[in-house]
C-alpha cells in the first residue's frame, strides 16, 4: 500500500475488507504455512489493494484442487463488476463460468475473439444426442434414421446416437415420433450446443 502511495488508514481499512473477501480475515498462521490456494487468494487481495482498473491473472487456478479453484473463481466473479479482469488459462470450463469475452491464441496469432454467447450462437451445429436403454434399439434406430428425410448423418457408440440434421425442430419431432412408435426407452435426448472446448478445437485444427 505504501509503495502505491496509499495513506495508512486506507491501507488498514482496505486490507481488512479484502482479507474478508478472499476468506483470510481470521487466519493467524504465517504466510509460509499457507496452502497454494491460500497464497493465490492472498495474491489477489494484494493486487486489489490500490483499486486497480485492470487486474491481470496468469493461470490463477492452475495446480489448485476443485475447492481452491472454486474459491478463486468466486473472487474473480465478485471483483469483475468493479474492474476489468483479464486472465489466461487452459482450463476452458473456468472461462465459460466467469468470462464475458474470450480470445483464443494459436501459434502466436488471434484465432478467435468475441463475446462468449455471441461466439457460441455463431457456431451452433444442427446436431442431437439420443441415448437409448439398450444397444439393440440404438442399432435398429440408426438404420431407420439413415433413411429419414432431413437427417444427414448418424453415428453410433453402443447405446448413444449422434444425429446430424438439416432442421433441428422438424427432425426432432420426427425422431421422437419414431422412437414413440417403436416403443423404445430413451435415457437422454439433447440438442447439442457448442461449448468452448468444441470452439477451441475447431479453430486450432
Amino acid at each position: 500500500g505504501e509503495v502505491s502511495g496509499m495513506p495508512a488508514k486506507k491501507i488498514q481499512d482496505k486490507s481488512g475488507e479484502l482479507l474478508e473477501i478472499v476468506g483470510l480475515k481470521d487466519v493467524k498462521q504465517k504466510i509460509g504455512g499457507y496452502s497454494r490456494g491460500m497464497k493465490q487468494r492472498l495474491g489477489i487481495a494484494q493486487a486489489l489493494l490500490n483499486d486497480p482498473r485492470l487486474l491481470l491473472c496468469d493461470e490463477p487456478t492452475s495446480a489448485l484442487d476443485p475447492v481452491g479453484r472454486k474459491e478463486i473463481l468466486d473472487i474473480l466473479s465478485v471483483v469483475k463488476s468493479q474492474m476489468t479482469v483479464v486472465f489466461s488459462t487452459h482450463i476452458l470450463s473456468d472461462v465459460e463460468r466467469i468470462c464475458d469475452r474470450v480470445a483464443v491464441l494459436h501459434d502466436g496469432k488471434l484465432a478467435l475473439c468475441g463475446g462468449l454467447e455471441e461466439l457460441k450462437s455463431g457456431h451452433k451445429r444442427d446436431e442431437m444426442i439420443l441415448e437409448l436403454m439398450n444397444e439393440q434399439d440404438a442399432k435398429k434406430l440408426q438404420g431407420m434414421l439413415l433413411n429419414t428425410a432431413g437427417i444427414t448423418a448418424v453415428d453410433r457408440s453402443r447405446f448413444s446416437l449422434t444425429i446430424q440434421v438439416q432442421d433441428v425442430e422438424k427432425s426432432g419431432f420426427d425422431i421422437l415420433s419414431l422412437v414413440l412408435r417403436e416403443q423404445m426407452q430413451v435415457l437422454k435426448y439433447e440438442v447439442q450446443e457448442p461449448n468452448l472446448e468444441t470452439l477451441f478445437m475447431e479453430v486450432v485444427k
